[in-house]
């Protein structure tokens, strides 16, 4: 394996790790809005974004959902580490964004 099949490997996979750390941190910041557990909010999200882009008729369910979360009260604490992931997030897809850049410069002898 040359040194830019290796950046790029190592670049992909802090990227996507990054990626995924970002997207878990924007659920947990806003845990005081969906009523569902995690897994049941990405499939209503799924299901949301489809009626949306094909039938536009999705924004009852979504008025619905959101008079379920009308009394919820925000965890400010879950709400901090969902930040800190977002963050994190961000600087590993800057670090992995970086070895890519890195591996399309590197030379393959």
């Amino acid at each position: 394996m040359s040194i830019a099949d290796l950046l790029n490997a190592v670049g992909l996979g802090a990227t996507g790790v990054g990626s995924v750390l970002g997207m878990a941190g924007i659920l947990k910041q806003t845990n005081a809005y969906y009523p569902f557990r995690p897994w049941q909010l990405v499939g209503h999200m799924f299901e949301v974004a489809v009626r949306c882009l094909f039938t536009r008729s999705a924004f009852g369910e979504v008025s619905a959902a959101a008079k379920l979360t009308a009394k919820r009260e925000e965890d400010r604490a879950k709400s901090l580490v969902g930040l800190y992931f977002v963050f994190f997030g961000f600087v590993l897809q800057l670090f992995g964004a970086s070895l890519l850049f890195a591996g399309v410069f590197a030379t393959s002898k």
